[in-house]
């Protein structure tokens, strides 16, 4: 992180898929969102090493603002459920692991001597503030309509005493789904335009699941799409946020995350990949659970328990999950090897996101496998190639493994993947069988940004 014509604080942990507006308190702590999952990182103003702040129940922390002590500060946070756009502006500590939820709203910031500002909806509004005790009161007042949210290319709106600058609300354009070969050569779309995320191709690689957002509810839900017939069936139908596909061995079945039963916490649920209305919950409302894989011999599924740990769920006896990595610091994406041998994963132990590779289960043996940072792991189906993103470039490892020993290559980049950035995703990208051609979540096409509205005397609309 260095300013123009200025020094640089903290050595850049690979920001560019997770920067986001600094905070600056007045004791000399800058504060910054790091990389996917986007932790908090504190550096001193003088420079030195940046450190990550304490274990956060939330996905991600964007944006943060200092309270008057210094010690104080507020922050956005993604949605812990996966649900639409809802978001959260939380109170933690410097010194501290507690967090507090104190809005329902984005991007909140503190105006003296006793206001809060943030976006409810799209709706900029101030509300009473006591920054001692860190709690609202009153009712939310008004401001400025359509107002963009919080992301990580930056907040909607900025305030000084006498002048107000916001930039209104665009609406989240469709992406494709398109193949690329090694080399970046683009090949071919699959299915219609629509807001995709999340998709996982079946063992037999002739077809697809993916979470689609419906327009008419704001949540997603996963269609199947037949990659030869170029058909496209809708697979779930219940109108709640539905995430995270993940296929059988045998592609019989696909589990997915749902909140289906809290609309704050997630759970688990598997149905047959044919279709048809029944689904079976396999593990109910335990956390931000996250499917990623599906154990090559179908006896576990493996899970984000959190933001920090990956979990297994076996699929029979008492279904009691168990922790496979476990650390203070975030572990996520575990994608198991195509013979079950090898656990691929990342991890930010460095204080940046890299991908390792442990025995599964684990034994001992840990290997680095990115430099510089990595995210998404994903393995060739012989089990001799691992892929990952550092940023958008797409890269790849040769992999040789024997007894219980891992030796992987040197990272060779294939091409720059234009995949959706700016927010916590999972597989942006998905190899072919072969590992010859990649499907990619594309990132949608740029339009205008709408200009900056600059409202001066906005504190008028205090005393209404």
């Amino acid at each position: 992180m260095q300013a123009r014509n200025g020094r640089r604080v903290a050595a850049d942990p690979e920001l560019r898929d997770g920067f986001s507006r600094p905070a600056w308190s007045p004791a000399g702590t800058i504060l910054f969102t790091g990389q996917a999952p986007y932790p908090l990182f504190q550096v001193p103003a003088s420079g030195g090493e940046a450190k990550q702040l304490a274990a956060s129940s939330a996905n991600a922390r964007f944006h943060p603002s200092f309270l008057p002590d210094g010690r104080h500060f507020l922050y956005s946070s993604s949605p812990p459920a996966g649900l639409g756009t809802s978001l959260g502006d939380f109170v933690a500590a410097l010194d501290s692991k507690e967090e507090k939820l104190v809005t329902t709203g984005s991007s909140a910031v503190f105006f003296p001597p006793s206001w809060l500002l943030y976006v409810r909806g799209s709706t900029l509004v101030a509300q009473p503030f006591d920054p001692g005790k860190q709690t609202l009161s009153g009712d939310p007042i008004p401001i400025a309509d359509q107002v963009a949210t919080v992301s990580l290319n930056g907040g909607g709106f900025s305030v000084s005493r006498n002048v107000l600058a916001y930039r209104r609300a665009v609406p989240e354009l469709p992406n494709d789904l398109t193949w690329y070969d090694r080399q970046g050569k683009r090949i071919g779309t699959v299915g219609e335009p629509a807001l995709y995320s999340n998709p996982a191709l079946s063992p037999d690689g002739k077809r697809l699941a993916v979470a689609r957002v419906d327009p008419a509810t704001n949540n997603r839900e996963i269609w199947v799409l037949d990659l030869a017939r170029g058909v496209s069936s809708r697979f779930t139908f219940d109108n709640t946020d539905k995430t995270n596909p993940v296929w059988s061995p045998d592609g019989s079945r696909i589990a997915y995350t749902s909140a289906h039963i809290s609309q704050a916490r997630r759970s688990i649920y598997w149905k047959a990949a044919g279709g048809g209305a029944v689904e079976e919950l396999l593990l109910e409302d335990a956390g931000n659970n996250a499917v990623e894989d599906w154990s090559p011999d179908g006896k576990l599924l493996l899970f984000n328990e959190g933001s920090h740990d990956v979990a297994a769920l076996p699929l029979s006896g008492d279904r009691k999950p168990y922790p496979v990595l476990k650390a203070a610091f975030a572990q996520q994406q575990g994608h198991l090897s195509p013979d079950g041998r090898w656990i691929a994963y990342t991890s930010a132990e460095s204080g940046r996101q890299e991908v390792f590779v442990q025995n599964f289960p684990p034994a001992g043996g840990k290997w680095q496998v990115s430099t510089n940072g990595g995210v998404e792991p994903s393995w060739r189906r012989d089990g001799r190639e691992l892929y990952f993103l550092r940023g958008t470039k797409l890269h790849a490892v040769d992999v040789r493994a024997a007894g219980s020993t891992f030796e992987p290559g040197i990272p060779k980049e294939l091409f720059d993947a234009p995949v959706v950035v700016g927010t916590l995703r999972r597989n942006r990208y998905l190899p072919a069988p072969d590992g010859q051609r990649f499907l990619v979540v594309t990132s949608p096409k740029s339009v205008d940004a709408s200009p900056f509205i600059v409202v001066q005397n906005w504190q008028n609309a205090l005393q209404r």
